[in-house]
């Protein structure tokens, strides 16, 4: 048997999370493309989305 608590096994960061980030940026970037200033804000619209989303959950 194993001593580990279920939070000990658990991973801080996946695959979704890494897929998410690149996302991110490849959005931000084509956006950068575009219009310069707009980047900034697609990305902080998307962040604060996120930490809303996640706010929710807990």
């Amino acid at each position: 048997m194993s001593d580990e608590t279920p939070r000990q096994n658990r991973r801080i960061v996946d695959g979704r999370d890494v897929v998410g980030v690149i996302g991110l940026g490849l959005l931000s970037y084509g956006t950068w493309q575009v219009y310069q200033p707009a980047a900034f804000i697609v990305a902080g619209v998307v962040l604060i989305a996120a930490a809303i989303a996640l706010a929710r959950v807990k």
